[in-house]
């Protein structure tokens, strides 16, 4: 339900009213020139104990109006307008009875719009809308014949129009009394195009009666209803008293009324995908994630009118290794500083066998320290190897580096010559051959002592040896 304006016969001062609570008044006629007044009455049928009292008697202009800006759509089909009023007489209306009506204050001609009215001929309740104040398109419900006048008896008469069913329907306390189409009703097409709909008005054309309620929507409500036994609840309120918040800061497409004025919204809230995690937006509450500036590369700008510097340099991703660690010659970039490596690498052929060099191992076989030259230093220690001297080595033997033995152990031996060697034995003296043959003739004597039968007998035997 959009309710547009609440009128209650408590105040000349609607109840609701979102184009303004201001009224002005019109009295006419010459029986009586005072305005209209809310009085108490006694009458059940009274919501509220209260109604405002119109003309009354015939020839009496007492009239009371509403801006209709913001109190009544503009140039639509579809409304609803809703009056509970009672009269002072029963019967027949004297004459045609304006109980509200959309259009031209002070006048009888200008009827405006959408209007509730009781015919004179107390056969129809009927909603017109004119053409240039000449020609009224005439909704007519035979009604009242049905639904007589009582004095003093109040009843709610409603008239509502649909413009997505092309039609309106009309009900006396509840009851449809009469519905047709929005199309035509032989005087011409209706131009609700055409309404003007300056003002909401009350008692023109002499209504002798009282207002007890009055409503205006501008949606199509339920015109079927049970018998209602209060005042229809709603806010106290007042659309021109608030602030205008300006249509830049109204969400676009959204309208709204201010002092009757129709507006529009024209700010474009941003979606939650584009606004700042946890920051309220429209209905919801963003979900952009921003990271902090150790998040972001070193010097780029962000935030909120780049009002933050990145600082983060990779250095949890990045080491450097240090120049005396990274070969030599080879340039490198570490944390956006040109750095070039002076570690020197062997080549594996000149490191011992087998020890990780580089990428591979190394190919240098050394020899243990029993091996190497005394007193040679090699590979972190000193060799123990004792090479001969050649004199102290046997004649002929390869020794140290390119030396030859001469040593041929003279201090060990003597020559005796042939002639004191035996007779026949061959020898060497200093040389690798025999190179001596003995001379010396030998006698041997030999002693044998024989036994024989128990005694001894020495007998010499004579040997010559040549």
């Amino acid at each position: 339900m959009a309710l547009l304006f609440a009128l209650r016969g408590d105040s000349l001062t609607p109840r609701y009213a979102k184009g303004g609570k201001e009224y002005s008044t019109f009295l006419g006629g010459s029986t009586l020139a005072v305005p209209p007044v809310p009085v108490a009455l006694a009458d059940p049928s009274c919501f509220g104990g209260y109604a405002i009292q119109s003309n009354t008697a015939a020839g009496d202009y007492r009239e009371w109006y509403y801006s209709a800006k913001g109190n009544w759509v503009r140039g639509t089909r579809t409304f609803s307008m809703l009056v509970r009023a009672a009269t002072t007489y029963s019967g027949t209306p004297p004459n045609d009875i304006n109980l509200m009506r959309v259009g031209e204050p002070r006048s009888n001609t200008v009827y405006g719009g959408a209007r509730i009215w009781l015919q004179d001929n107390n056969t129809a309740l009927f909603m017109a809308q004119p053409k240039n104040g000449l020609s009224n398109h005439l909704l007519t419900a035979p009604s009242l014949a049905g639904n007589p006048l009582v004095a003093g008896v109040f009843k709610d008469y409603m008239l509502t129009a649909n413009d997505a069913t092309g039609k309106w329907y009309a009900s006396i306390d509840g009851v449809q009394v009469g519905t047709g189409d929005l199309a035509g009703d032989g005087n011409g097409a209706w131009d609700f195009d055409s309404l003007v709909a300056p003002s909401i008005v009350f008692g023109t054309w002499p209504f002798q009666g009282w207002i007890n309620e009055a409503l205006i929507w501008d949606t199509c409500e339920p015109h079927v209803y049970s018998p209602r036994t209060g005042w229809l609840a709603c806010a106290d309120f007042d659309g021109t008293t608030y602030s205008d918040p300006g249509v830049s800061n109204v969400k676009n497409g959204t309208s709204y009324t201010h002092a009757g004025v129709a507006k529009v919204g024209t700010a474009n809230i941003p979606q939650v995908g584009d606004v700042r995690l946890g920051v309220a937006t429209g209905s919801g509450t963003g979900t952009l994630r921003v990271p902090t500036q150790s998040q972001v590369k070193t010097g780029i700008l962000f935030d909120e009118d780049d009002s933050m510097v990145g600082l983060y340099n990779g250095n949890d991703r990045w080491s450097d290794p240090g120049q005396a660690n990274v070969r030599e010659g080879v340039g490198y970039l570490a944390n956006n500083v040109n750095k070039t490596g002076t570690c020197a690498v062997p080549d594996p052929s000149d490191v011992r066998y087998q020890t990780p060099v580089d990428d591979t191992e190394g190919e240098l076989t050394l020899p243990v320290a029993a091996d190497v030259r005394l007193g040679t230093s090699f590979a972190g220690t000193v060799g123990e190897l004792i090479v001969p001297p050649a004199n102290e080595t046997k004649l002929g033997t390869p020794v140290g580096n390119n030396g030859v033995g001469s040593y041929t152990a003279t201090e060990r031996y003597t020559d005796f010559g042939n002639a004191n060697i035996r007779a026949g034995t061959a020898g060497k003296y200093n040389s690798t051959v025999n190179n001596r043959l003995g001379t010396m003739q030998v006698v041997t004597n030999t002693f044998q002592e024989l036994v024989l039968d128990g005694q001894g007998v020495e007998e010499l035997i004579l040997e010559v040896s040549e």
